[in-house]
């Protein structure tokens, strides 16, 4: 029942954007986002202290092409565009994104804002595009709960 809450809020460009993620939703987010037929990746961010490392992990898990430049502007070119893995919808789970908030909560928030801005490309196009963060720290200023 609750995975087909998810699949119905999943399905709604409206409310797609970047939000924490409890720990006891990631199943039933990940099996909603499938049955809703959406790309799904997972970055692991355990170890990522750095942008550097940060963009290394997204490039590998949403399969950047290789011309991605490794800088701020090439991650939001990349996320706008995903031409080389079409879906009905996307959904990014950050995994273990603790370390990399507290070892570099500017690019932590940099991110965020990229992956939020990314949303609101996708959605002027009715495409959702979610990023779940998992993280145990504090409340994050900006960072909603998942609804």
């Amino acid at each position: 029942m609750i995975e087909k809450r998810y699949a119905a809020l999943l399905k709604d460009p409206g409310k797609a954007g970047v939000y924490r993620l409890a720990a006891h939703a990631l199943e039933d987010m990940i099996a909603a986002a499938r049955e809703c037929r959406f790309a799904i990746f997972r970055p692991v961010l355990t170890g990522v202290n750095d942008k550097e490392k940060f963009f290394a992990a997204l490039a590998r898990s949403l399969s950047f092409p290789d011309w991605f430049g490794h800088n701020w502007d090439a991650l939001e070119d990349c996320l706008t565009d995903l031409s080389w893995r079409p879906a009905e919808g996307y959904l990014v789970v950050l995994a273990d994104a603790d370390e990399f908030l507290r070892t570099r909560r500017r690019d932590f928030e940099m991110a965020c804002r990229i992956l939020d801005a990314a949303s609101n490309y996708w959605r002027s196009d009715g495409v959702p595009f979610w990023t779940l963060i998992e993280i145990r720290a504090e409340r994050i200023p900006g960072l909603r709960d998942l609804p």
